[in-house]
């Protein structure tokens, strides 16, 4: 982090938290922790081992945070004036909606906030999302942009997923169990550092996303793929799609987990940004009030708009990232109320099997957090129940 003049430049963001550090202090604390990252870098051979730092693998930390998920004016008019600034220009908080979508740099895309934060991620070297050239040049106080042309990149036809392939749930599991890695490209950016994977068998092609770090609890910040091959797999007992085909895989002598790419997709924040309209309006507010049931369940950043992605075509809600999910809270996400949720959820819920849950999950859960899984489930059901006599079924199931 840096202050010039009566600028803040930083990668992530800052929150009201961290506004009230002193710059030197937070930088200081990067370095320590960076060094010792050095002497241990994250690689599959060393992923498991323990490395404690307080900022570096911190999703609230100035390295990670985005800035855009500030919700309020005030919010952001207190940690500039804690900073003693009068904007910010950061990065990390990606203006693109990935797979090739257009970019268009208007001003209130890249300036927030009434124009004191000013977003700067065009994926500018990532030609997967779309990135174009981009600059912000700041002269005389004043504040402009510069973009080339922001028109998606073209992709070539080795790199567009064919059409024909795998549909389901069950044949896409398989495919991801059986096809070969063409490509592996490592990661460039994110906590886990996934590696994206173009896959082939058959003469069809599909990319995924392959996640290889595992420190579980007690870790203090815990990073672990069987998280995310936990939530799907209680995605499939509950009978819900939103978690895409996650498998057990094993990439050049790696094990880790691997999901297949969600294909034309817009991420939830995007989607509000750019006003896109879901085609049905009532199945998608009813998707997502399910979605919310099953993130207090995980117990995984509910309402988390960055890893909630919509498929343009179909309109399908899709949920991505639990690598921090399943911690051993008994009760239900603060601030994350569950107002409404489907009658098959509801049932479904009613109905647990802790024997048959614990068989599936077992793998990949401790029993701390098994127990405390469990728990939950009996919190949701009675959430709900509650619901439902102060405000009757009607509007409560669907």
């Amino acid at each position: 982090m840096i202050k010039i003049n009566d600028i803040i430049f930083v990668h992530g963001g800052i929150n009201l938290q961290y506004s009230s550090w002193k710059l030197k202090d937070i930088n200081e604390g990067f370095r320590l922790e960076l060094g010792a990252y050095a002497l241990h870098p994250t690689n599959p051979r060393l992923a498991g081992q323990p490395f404690i730092p307080k900022l570096v693998y911190n999703p609230q930390s100035p390295l990670w945070y985005r800035q855009d998920d500030v919700t309020s004016q005030t919010e952001i008019d207190k940690i500039l004036a804690n900073l003693g600034a009068r904007r910010m220009v950061v990065g990390h908080n990606f203006l693109g909606s990935g797979g090739g979508s257009p970019i268009v740099l208007q001003e209130d895309a890249v300036a927030r906030f009434e124009n004191k934060v000013w977003m700067i991620d065009t994926g500018i070297g990532y030609s997967d999302l779309g990135g174009i050239l981009y600059a912000l040049i700041i002269e005389d106080g004043k504040f402009n942009f510069y973009a080339s042309s922001a028109e998606p990149v073209e992709q070539s036809s080795e790199e567009l997923p064919t059409s024909e392939g795998p549909k389901t749930p069950d044949e896409i599991e398989k495919y991801l169990r059986i096809s070969t890695p063409q490509v592996v490209i490592p990661g460039a950016a994110g906590r886990t550092e996934p590696w994206k994977v173009r896959l082939e068998f058959s003469g069809i092609t599909r990319w995924a996303q392959f996640k290889y770090i595992n420190r579980p609890r007690p870790v203090p910040i815990p990073d672990s793929f069987n998280y995310e091959i936990a939530a799907y797999e209680l995605k499939k007992y509950l009978g819900l799609g939103f978690v895409p085909p996650t498998v057990e895989r094993t990439i050049k002598d790696t094990l880790g987990s691997l999901q297949m790419f969600v294909e034309n997709a817009i991420r939830e924040s995007d989607r509000k940004r750019e006003n896109f309209l879901p085609g049905d309006q009532e199945a998608f507010d009813q998707a997502m009030a399910d979605l919310e049931v099953f993130e207090n369940l995980v117990y995984d950043s509910c309402e988390n708009e960055k890893d909630t992605l919509i498929q343009k075509d179909t309109g399908k809600i899709y949920r991505v990232d639990f690598s921090e999910a399943f911690a051993p809270e008994n009760g239900t996400i603060p601030g994350c109320e569950i107002l409404r949720c489907s009658r098959r959820l509801y049932q479904k819920l009613c109905d647990w099997d802790q024997e048959k849950v614990t068989g599936l999950l077992a793998l990949y859960l401790s029993e701390e957090e098994m127990r405390a899984l469990h728990a939950r489930q009996g919190s949701i059901v009675r959430m709900i129940q509650k619901q439902i006599e102060v405000r009757e079924e009607s509007a409560v199931l669907f």
